[in-house]
């Protein structure tokens, strides 16, 4: 058996293969790489190491067509990787990765909650459905979190920031801060785990909904600040410490990144 890859995933994933069986082929991927990804985030298949193609097939009780189509998908979500004689691999993260995303995340971010009021049309009963929407998600989100629920407390983090991205015109930056929050997802994880932050990424949330609701750009850029100035902090200690212990368990040398500025 190929180093890194679990002898069994029987618990996890026994519950899903009869209901796996019963859905059309595309479904049956989509769902494949909705329990890989969960299987990723909690370094089930560790950062850099191989994903055993046959192994899954088996453990799923499907053929690796479905399974590749998952694998794809993944790819093109930087999740995973594809090498050409080595087969699939989980992404290797990094620091510098990380910063490189966070920076442009930021500057997207700025540029969405900058322009976001003056492209809304509020006359469409669709912005205040996803407004109240979001407010549901956020209260999962605090729920999940408090009850160390963290992989769905991420869950509701990233589906509260889809909506807010849904109510912006420009689909193209909208679909780029998708694939940005999709990407090294065990760090995401990290931040979602400190606690010490939990109770302002809720309220952050709330300002945001109430500024779009009230038409207030100065407001949503401040929440917007605030946040995202929040996880820049927390990638500079807790992921830090994060991507140290990936590189020591992978046995690369231990190279000191730089601070995110």
């Amino acid at each position: 058996m190929p180093r890194g890859m679990p002898q069994s995933f029987g618990p996890f994933l026994s519950r899903w293969v009869g209901m796996i069986l019963k859905i059309r082929h595309s479904t049956i991927a989509m769902k494949i790489k909705s329990i890989l990804k969960e299987i990723i985030v909690d370094e089930r298949i560790k950062p850099g190491e191989r994903i055993n193609i046959d192994q899954l097939a088996k453990e799923f009780g499907v053929s690796k067509i479905p399974l590749r189509e998952a694998l794809k998908a993944l790819e093109a979500e930087e999740i995973v990787v594809y090498q050409e004689w080595l087969g699939w691999r989980v992404a290797s993260p990094s620091f510098e990765r990380f910063k490189e995303t966070l920076e442009m995340q930021y500057v997207l971010e700025r540029h969405v909650a900058e322009n976001m009021v003056a492209g809304i049309d509020y006359g469409n009963p669709k912005v205040e459905k996803v407004l109240r929407e979001m407010h549901k998600v956020n209260q999962k989100f605090f729920l999940f979190s408090r009850a160390s629920k963290y992989n769905k407390a991420m869950n509701q983090n990233h589906l509260f920031h889809s909506l807010y991205y849904s109510l912006f015109p420009n689909r193209l930056i909208s679909h780029h801060l998708r694939i940005l929050w999709n990407r090294d997802l065990q760090c995401r994880r990290e931040i979602t785990l400190a606690e010490e932050y939990r109770e302002d990424f809720y309220n952050e949330h709330v300002k945001m909904i109430n500024a779009i609701r009230g038409k207030e750009t100065g407001k949503l850029v401040e929440a917007i600040t605030s946040h995202f100035g929040k996880s820049i902090d927390i990638a500079g200690t807790i992921c830090r410490k994060y991507f140290e212990r990936i590189r020591k368990e992978a046995g690369q040398e231990q190279e000191r990144p730089e601070d995110i500025p």
